[in-house]
């Protein structure tokens, strides 16, 4: 009898969403085989594995990474925009709001 395992796939589905698929799996399973198992990427077409980062509990690993139960198995896409530039855009979205100055752009 082939030993198994219990583990957890997460990823971020935007606005919020969060798709959380427990899974058990043979014990010598990699990320790769955990993240296929899981069905993500077939309800998500727009996930590019490709370009997407794997972690184990917050912290960055290859696909290739052999998982031990109990392991979070976490999908990072990449990000759209840059942190820096969304937060300029909101303030100076908020500074327009509040000058009343639709075309106004902070420096």
């Amino acid at each position: 009898m082939v030993e198994q395992i219990e583990v957890t796939v997460v990823m971020a589905a935007g606005k919020g969403v969060v798709e959380v698929v427990p899974l058990t799996l043979e014990r010598d399973s990699r990320i790769d085989t955990a993240i296929a198992a899981s069905g993500l990427p077939a309800r998500h077409p727009a996930l590019r594995l490709d370009e997407a980062k794997y972690g184990i509990w917050g912290k960055l690993m290859p696909a290739q990474t052999l998982l031990r139960g109990g392991d979070r198995i976490e999908i990072y896409s990449a990000l759209i925009v840059d942190p820096k530039t969304a937060r300029r855009r909101r303030a100076q979205k908020r500074l327009a709001s509040q000058t009343g100055d639709e075309n106004y752009m902070a420096d």
